[in-house]
Parts: structure tokens; C-alpha cells; sequence
């Protein structure tokens, strides 16, 4: 039997066909469970668990009756520029209470986010982590004989967020109305080619030295079982849903008066921060500035700590609770 290797695997995605070509199953719409970024891991777990009946006078088994059969799907990304947006406008399309409400139709199965995560760190690439749910033994992965070949350029397929060439993001926090945080702080990032001249973007009132932003939401979905089959007839959600934000940074956001300000957090939204800053720009899908990554609304502090040690800076540790996360997926009806 032959060993596939990852460039084996077929994702429709990467061969420009039409949204439903390349069969059924958890590949088989383009981009719609990972937004189109750049898959890094794809793990399907199909649970079939079966319990063992007994009987009096019988030492061992007589029987096993089916549990409930289920398949869980974990894909693990690279966030892209191309990929999809989460929703600037007040509708929230793919906010994630949308995809606590609504199932994605691929093929003949039916899949519902059950775990989201993001993860944006200094010196490191964007990730992005999904968990999804079906009532069924998942679709096999399908392979390819025959991969593309390799392509031209740099970056000819995927522009990634925090990538190589140096770019940034922007943060753009708001704040209670009754606080006044400091804006003077500017870092740069590299809006072209051209290293020895980048563009300075403003701090927005969160100062340079922003370490991790992470972000995470659990849905909770409760089986409804029916007598007539071993699968779930439906997943039920359980409100409200848990959504956390963690932030790590060297100097907190201040007023006037040097008085912290993680009370007044109202919302931050991670952005594109520029244009044109790739080589290949004409050929890959790359962001406009001002699109939104992520969007965390309704932040609330539960804990904050401070640390130190010989040889190492003052750090700042936060972590909120929030009322609403706007995804960088397409959105549930798709």
C-alpha cells in the first residue's frame, strides 16, 4: 500500500474547481470549514463505541448495543490574507453565535462548529484552530495521484498573515467613552519590498510591545437521540456560549495619569494593515487595508497578573471574557 504524503491530499480549493466539484465529504467544499487559509493539519476522528451486554448465568459477553456514532473533524491553519473576512457591519454574518445556530451542508453530511481558537504571537505566523461536529461517520480524505506543479514566485499561493516579509497588523481597540488612553507610541511595519522604508502606524491606544492575542470560543452542543437510530437527529446548543480573550504585553494602555485601563476595553479588532507589500501581489489573494481578521466584542476582565524575573522584562498578562467573537470563516449558510 502506498504512503500518501501530505501533497497527495485533494482539496478542491487548490485546484480553482467550482465550490460542490471533488465529491462529498470534509474537503469537499472549498474553503468553507477553514475559510480558505492554508490548511496545516486535518485529523477526523469517527466514534463508534459499542457497549457490552450481559446476561445472569453467563460469565462474559451476549451481545453489545451501538453507541451514539459521531465524527469529530479538528483543522489546524495558517491564517491568509485571501481568506475570509469577519464581517465589519453590525449583521455579524459569521459571528460566532451564527454558527452556534446553523450547520454547514457538505455533500450528504451535516457539520456544526463545536471549538474556535486564533492565536496571533510576536515573531510567528497567525494560526487558526477549528473543531467541527457530524452525526455520522465522517467522509474518507481523498487523494490525488498527481499534485500541482510547483509554482513560481514568492508566495504564489498564499500571503500569509504575519509572514516573512515583515508586514504587520493592526490593533484597533475601543475604549469606554469616560477614558482618554495614550496614543503617542508608533511602530513600523513594511508596507513594501523596501525594508529601509517602512510605513508607522499608530498604537491606537494599546503600546508597542504587544506579545500574544489569543482568542477562543466553545459551543456547547447537547445530543438529541431518537429510539429508531444510532445517530443524533439534531445538536442543541447550550446558551451562552464561552468566548476568552488572552493578552500578553510589556506596557498596559494608560491615560493622562498613568492609571491602567483594562476596565474601559470595550472591543479590539485585529486588521490588515496595508497594501501591495508582497512581490507577487498580482497573483495571490492579499487583503485590503481595514479588513478585519478577528473582531472581539464585549470585553470584561477576570484576571490580570504581573511578572518578572533576572534578566527578563516586566510582563503583563490579561485575560477577558467576551460577549461576542466575528469569525474569518465564510458564513454558516454557505
Amino acid at each position: 500500500m502506498a504512503i500518501i504524503t501530505h501533497d497527495q491530499i485533494y482539496v478542491p480549493a487548490d485546484k480553482g474547481l467550482a465550490a460542490d466539484a471533488g465529491g462529498e465529504g470534509v474537503l469537499s467544499k472549498a474553503g468553507v470549514l477553514w475559510g480558505n487559509n492554508a490548511l496545516q493539519s486535518v485529523t477526523i476522528t469517527r466514534n463508534t463505541p459499542q457497549n457490552p451486554q450481559q446476561a445472569i448465568g453467563h460469565l462474559g459477553t451476549v451481545d453489545y448495543t451501538t453507541g451514539t456514532i459521531t465524527s469529530e473533524v479538528a483543522l489546524d491553519a495558517v491564517i491568509v490574507e485571501g481568506c475570509d473576512k469577519a464581517d465589519s457591519s453590525d449583521s455579524k454574518t459569521n459571528s460566532i453565535y451564527r454558527f452556534a445556530n446553523e450547520g454547514m451542508i457538505l455533500g450528504v453530511e451535516s457539520y456544526v462548529l463545536t471549538s474556535f481558537s486564533s492565536a496571533f504571537t510576536a515573531g510567528s505566523p497567525a494560526t487558526l484552530n477549528l473543531g467541527y461536529l457530524t452525526a455520522t461517520k465522517a467522509s474518507a480524505i481523498q487523494m490525488q495521484a498527481q499534485p500541482d506543479s510547483v509554482e513560481q514566485g514568492e508566495e504564489s499561493s498564499y500571503a500569509v498573515v504575519m509572514g516573512d516579509d515583515g508586514s504587520g497588523i493592526v490593533l484597533v481597540p475601543v475604549f469606554d467613552g469616560a477614558a482618554s488612553p495614550v496614543t503617542s507610541d508608533t511602530l513600523p511595519i513594511m508596507s513594501t519590498i523596501d525594508a529601509l522604508n517602512p510605513t508607522y502606524i499608530s498604537d491606537q491606544g494599546l503600546p508597542v510591545g504587544v506579545q500574544s492575542l489569543n482568542f477562543s470560543g466553545n459551543i456547547n452542543r447537547d445530543n438529541v437521540l431518537d429510539v429508531r437510530t444510532a445517530q443524533p437527529v439534531q445538536f442543541v446548543t447550550t446558551y451562552p456560549l464561552d468566548m476568552s480573550c488572552d493578552m500578553e504585553i510589556f506596557s498596559p494602555p494608560v491615560d493622562s495619569s498613568g492609571i491602567a485601563l483594562w476596565d474601559y476595553l470595550q472591543s479590539i479588532s485585529i486588521q490588515a494593515s496595508d497594501l501591495s507589500k508582497h512581490p507577487s501581489g498580482g497573483e495571490t489573494p492579499v487583503a485590503s487595508s481595514g479588513d478585519n481578521y478577528i473582531r472581539a466584542i464585549g470585553f470584561r476582565k477576570v484576571s490580570e497578573r504581573e511578572s518578572v524575573a533576572v534578566g527578563q522584562f516586566l510582563t503583563f498578562s490579561v485575560s477577558f471574557q467576551l460577549a461576542d467573537l466575528v469569525l474569518p470563516l465564510a458564513a454558516p449558510s454557505a
